[in-house]
């Protein structure tokens, strides 16, 4: 008994490494398909946009992780704004997903849903 209760655990821990395993790739593919921001984003946002263009270097759809986005001020959304007209004239679709409703309601109204998709989180 005490054998199989042995192999049984062992064979739970590969399990569960295996999976972890599995899990962290899945992290991982997931954070190389979007870039994110993240907190309160006032003024100007050069490393952001940096980002953002090296990101979009070479995809065709670019995927803006916007969960842990806060707050974005006028002129960050004006910023932001040129960025999208930037890379939409290089042929690219933009996707802001998940912002909370603040900051989807500033992006609509400086204009980014007319060039961007927005897909706001769910309450």
């Amino acid at each position: 008994p005490d054998v199989v209760v042995t192999v049984g655990f062992v064979m739970l821990f590969i399990g569960i490494v295996w999976w972890m395993r599995e899990y962290a790739i899945y992290i991982a593919a997931i954070s190389m398909m979007t870039v994110a921001l993240h907190g309160e984003i006032l003024g100007r946002l050069q490393e952001e946009l940096t980002a953002l263009r090296t990101f979009s270097n070479s995809r065709a759809e670019v995927v803006i992780d916007c969960r842990g986005l806060h707050r974005l001020d006028f002129v960050a959304a004006g910023e932001v704004l040129n960025e999208v007209v930037a890379l939409r004239g290089r042929g690219k679709y933009l996707v802001f997903k998940d912002p909370n409703q603040l900051v989807a309601a500033l992006l609509t109204v400086m204009g980014v849903s007319e060039l961007a998709e927005i897909r706001v989180r769910r309450p």
